[in-house]
């Protein structure tokens, strides 16, 4: 279910606050069920989402896909 080595960065969180943890918990304990990955083909439960981010930087569409390829000729970007 995960594409590798592909220009967008898609990795887990760097830093999880204690109250994200916390209210982890506390939904597990309500019977909520763990989801370790939302892109498994199963959406149900709880856990932490995955960023668009590389090297702890946000990776946007720009980044990862115009960045390298700004300086094509065949490249024409319009804004506006």
């Amino acid at each position: 279910m995960h594409g590798t080595g592909w220009p967008l960065g898609v990795s887990d969180q760097r830093y999880t606050h204690y109250l994200t943890k916390a209210w982890l918990r506390a939904c597990q304990e309500m019977g909520i069920n763990y989801n370790p990955d939302f892109n498994s083909g199963k959406q149900a439960g709880v856990g932490l989402y995955q960023t668009t981010t590389r090297d702890g930087k946000r990776c946007s569409a720009a980044t990862a896909y115009l960045k390298p390829a700004r300086d094509r000729k065949n490249l024409t970007v319009k804004t506006d």
